[in-house]
């Protein structure tokens, strides 16, 4: 690929993309005889820092609603050449003539996975290129080229990283020692891709209601919630209860939660950003030492045609999600035709204001907590890539609560 380009829709690079997509759904582990030879102590960087300053207007967005945590944020050119080196596989040959600097092992560029191998990335603020050990390499989203590596930052106990690519885009996120980097496309110039280094302490926390408990429905019924940080709410009453749908899940009694995603229109990169999603929340699961046979998996991915102007989360979650009115009034035709368990709203930042205080825009997300017949979740786009507020909705609808129980009361 042409590293001197920030575009990763430049031909070359997206052809290597493509190919990179279509090998790794293959899951193929031969290697080709005809592969080129690459030194391994010549890798390049998957990103590569761009000297090139962000606009006053780029800078702010790409905290991802943390404007305040953005420690620096850098344009970054995307070799996709650092996903088809595959380090420490076949080593055991040596090239005939000696290269300057003695005997290099040399491997394949090959179509297997790079499960087990690492890949080099250059981030702000570190003196050297870091290594991402990759631990899985998965296809998350039916019926999308949308390949996700998950791993962790090889040295550094208790990071990891998540990275989704496909023939469009990159989104990625570096949790690593007192800071998330965030990999995405910038909002405001095309082919652009920003990498964003947030402190994490600066991070807002959404102090307002994250979710419901079954006897609030009575009060979403008669009156809107006047909850912490949301004083713009004006939810529609909802109608009498349906009947209480069959069960549809395709995943019931195995341990697998299906989540059918609905996006609204000013979400970017959506399937880049469900594979994020449920990679995070495995590899959460997994580090949690919960039994590898209960995951989450992607359901469907559905669009609606709506940003939802004007509407917070708790609007959209009581108003018209759980009163199945509006985008939303084939929910359970929806979940059933995709075998979900769960249904999760993905929408944008900033098409709502006044929601939080000191906020431009939407804050967090908000769920039902373990009501079998609104197992509905809502969160904000920049929430759902920078921090874990996805996942925590998500534990919401499967029953978890807050820790802290004197928190817990005031909200209910």
């Amino acid at each position: 690929a042409n590293s001197q380009t920030r575009k990763l829709a430049n031909s070359q690079t997206r052809k290597l993309v493509i190919l990179l997509v279509c090998s790794l759904l293959s899951i193929s582990n031969a290697f080709s005889a005809n592969a080129d030879k690459v030194f391994i102590n010549q890798q390049p960087s998957l990103v590569s820092l761009d000297s090139q300053k962000l606009t006053a207007a780029e800078y702010q967005q790409s905290g991802s609603g943390f404007a305040e945590a953005v420690v620096e944020a850098r344009y970054i050119e995307i070799n996709a050449d650092a996903l088809s080196i595959i380090k420490g596989v076949k080593t055991g040959f040596n090239i005939d003539k000696p290269q300057e600097g003695g005997l290099f092992d040399y491997v394949y560029l090959t179509n297997s996975q790079m499960s087990g191998q690492d890949i080099l990335i250059d981030l702000p603020g570190e003196n050297a290129p870091v290594l991402l050990s990759v631990e899985s390499v998965q296809n998350l989203v039916k019926g999308e080229d949308v390949v996700t590596y998950t791993g962790s930052v090889a040295g550094s106990e208790h990071s990891y990283f998540i990275l989704s690519l496909s023939p469009d885009g990159v989104i990625g996120k570096i949790n690593f020692g007192k800071y998330i980097y965030l990999i995405a496309e910038s909002k405001s110039v095309a082919d652009q891709f920003i990498i964003t280094k947030l402190d994490k302490s600066m991070m807002n926390v959404d102090t307002g209601v994250d979710f419901l408990v079954a006897k609030d429905q009575a009060k979403a019924d008669t009156q809107s919630l006047n909850v912490a940080g949301s004083n713009k709410s004006k939810l529609k009453p909802e109608p009498k209860p349906k009947p209480k749908p069959l069960s549809h899940s395709s995943g019931q009694a195995t341990g697998r939660v299906e989540v059918l995603f609905y996006y609204a229109t000013d979400v970017n990169n959506p399937t880049l950003l469900v594979s994020q999603i449920v990679a995070e929340m495995n590899a959460a699961l997994a580090r949690s030492n919960v039994p590898l046979s209960k995951f989450i998996s992607s359901a469907a991915v559905i669009a609606v045609p709506t940003t939802f102007q004007g509407q917070c989360k708790d609007d959209i979650l009581i108003g018209e999600m759980a009163a199945k009115i509006g985008v939303f009034a084939n929910i359970d035709q929806d979940m059933h035709v995709a075998g979900a368990d769960i249904a999760f709203a993905l929408v944008g930042d900033n098409s709502a204001t006044g929601c939080f205080p000191g906020q431009p825009g939407r804050v967090g997300g908000i769920a039902w907590e373990y009501v079998q017949s609104k197992p509905y979740t809502v969160t904000a786009q920049g929430y759902a890539l920078a921090d874990l507020t996805a996942l925590h909705e998500i534990g919401h609808i499967l029953g978890g609560t807050h820790s802290n129980l004197e928190l817990l009361s005031l909200i209910i």
